[in-house]
């Protein structure tokens, strides 16, 4: 039937024991309708409906290329079973998904591995894994063993962070070791700056970095002074938005002083001691159970796979 594009079958062959049809480089199907499908397999037992196999090179056992590559559909169990010693599954896309993925009541996409990655994102220009959803969690990482999410390299989060427990830094000493340093924490969100000043004739005046003045609610600040010698006593008779006054009440004084300025976040991110919803991880689903993963079909007509 070479150079016949059909829209129903043009052939048909049913075997109760062995493969319809076996055919190597010499096979080719293929429908013009839209709704037709160059190869269709069907068995009601429990076999393939479509076999593929590729024995030399690089070639794939079976390509489906279509507006939507390929269509699997299983009622009870595997759509897809891939086999190979260097990949069993892959989907190639020069516009759009190149695997996709859909459950109605279980995991769209599921990678299970005993020794390497279960699910592993690479790309060149784009995002390596790209997690959305629209009314639950992004992305849930669990570990029962080890960490639940690693970072190489620098974390952006675009939001607000929140954790149960304590923040802290692994800080590395001298001799190669690490010590772990908490951060402070305050029931307000508040930014500090430290510096210091020069007294003259017991006088100075402190401007406030104007980088740090702009992010911070710099009408309404706190500042707290350290002498480095006996001034007799420091104090702030005026402060503004840009600097503020230190006075000694020794008035002939001179020296440094040190400082430390506390003033509240000016953008909005939360009140005092601001009531937090902790999700009830007790009702988290467990890590799922891998899926019996069937095995390597023999090849149709040819026991042992050989």
């Amino acid at each position: 039937m070479s150079g016949t594009i059909a829209s129903e079958p043009v052939l048909t062959v049913r075997n109760n024991t062995s493969t319809g049809v076996l055919g190597g480089d010499g096979l080719q199907a293929a429908a013009s309708a839209s709704s037709a499908a160059g190869v269709r397999g069907l068995n009601a037992g429990s076999g393939p409906g479509v076999w593929g196999r590729s024995l030399f090179g690089t070639g794939s056992g079976t390509i489906g290329e279509s507006g939507a590559p390929a269509s699997a559909t299983s009622r009870a169990g595997i759509g897809v079973a891939g086999f190979g010693s260097s990949g069993g599954v892959r989907g190639d896309s020069g516009d759009g998904n190149g695997v996709f993925g859909v459950s109605t009541n279980a995991s769209g996409v599921y990678g299970f591995s005993n020794l390497s990655y279960g699910v592993l994102g690479n790309s060149n220009r784009g995002v390596g894994v790209h997690a959305v959803s629209n009314s639950n969690w992004g992305l849930h990482a669990q570990s029962s063993t080890s960490f639940a999410g690693v970072f190489s390299g620098p974390v952006y989060i675009n939001g607000s962070m929140t954790a149960t427990g304590a923040k802290s830094a692994a800080v590395k000493r001298s001799d190669g070791s690490h010590s772990r340093l908490y951060c402070q924490e305050s029931p307000e969100p508040w930014f500090e700056d430290f510096g210091k000043g020069q007294l003259a004739s017991g006088r100075a005046t402190v401007r406030l970095d104007a980088d740090f003045a702009d992010i911070v609610k710099a009408d309404e600040y706190l500042v707290f002074l350290t002498e480095t010698a006996d001034f007799g006593g420091l104090y702030v008779p005026n402060q503004g938005p840009t600097a503020f006054e230190v006075r000694a009440r020794n008035a002939t004084a001179s020296g440094t002083f040190q400082y430390r300025v506390v003033a509240r976040r000016k953008d909005p991110v939360g009140g005092r001691l601001e009531k937090v919803d902790v999700p009830d991880f007790s009702k988290v689903k467990p890590l799922p159970t891998p899926p019996d993963v069937p095995t390597k079909p023999e090849e149709p007509g040819r026991p042992g796979g050989r």
